[in-house]
């Protein structure tokens, strides 16, 4: 995994690196395997704006947050871009729901529909009246 930390618009500070490098345990808990992590720490204006980005080999995440202080524009991304990663893991976890699959549906049709139901011949083609 590659860890990047950018600054732009400020001086270089090894503590708000180590800070952001102890904010990706939170990733742990996810299972997310991403090869490059990239935090771009600027100033705009007054502001302190922190721009985080995942990159894996199936996934890309970004997140961006203003704050007064770095540390705490830092948290606010991380907590954006936690939100992303457990939306994520939601959706691989239950992709094969029984009530979202054919099946499911099939199971919650009514019965009356069942008994108008004349499928057509496979292969007759229909002719169009000119």
């Amino acid at each position: 995994m590659k860890f990047e930390v950018l600054f732009r618009h400020i001086d270089h500070n090894r503590k708000l690196e180590k800070y952001a490098e102890a904010k990706l345990e939170r990733f742990e808990k996810y299972e997310l395997k991403p090869s490059h992590i990239k935090f771009l720490l600027s100033a705009r204006q007054h502001l302190c704006q922190v721009e985080v980005s995942v990159k894996g080999p199936e996934v890309y995440f970004r997140a961006t947050a203003l704050a007064e202080e770095h540390q705490t524009a830092i948290d606010m991304a991380m907590d954006k871009l936690e939100a992303q990663l457990a939306r994520r893991k939601s959706k691989v976890q239950f992709h094969k729901d029984k009530n979202s699959s054919r099946e499911g549906t099939l199971s919650r049709m009514s019965p009356s529909m069942e008994h108008g139901f004349k499928p057509g011949k496979r292969g007759r083609k229909m002719s169009r009246a000119a």
